[in-house]
């Protein structure tokens, strides 16, 4: 995930997603499955910030769902839910 930093951020290397944001959001999904979810919250917050500022729905798509399962699993319903809808 370092690789995906400054310039690179905004690169898609061909997919349809932006790996910088995918990057992220899989591994605060990973994190969260591992129980560290200080680190995972970190990881999904930067994923966000980096999903709304490029502005691609299929980027934002696959990271809200991946991380309303991150938050389903600390018991965060809230946030699930506002991110899912």
């Amino acid at each position: 995930m370092d690789n995906l930093q400054g310039v690179l951020v905004d690169e898609r290397f061909g997919m349809a997603g932006y790996p910088s944001v995918l990057a992220r959001g899989s591994l605060a999904r990973c994190l969260g499955e591992l129980g560290a979810y200080a680190e995972g919250r970190a990881c999904a917050e930067e994923a966000i910030r980096l999903a709304e500022a490029l502005d691609q729905p299929f980027s934002q798509c696959v990271l809200r769902t991946w991380l309303g399962y991150f938050y389903v699993g600390q018991g965060d319903l809230r946030t699930a839910i506002s991110l899912l809808e």
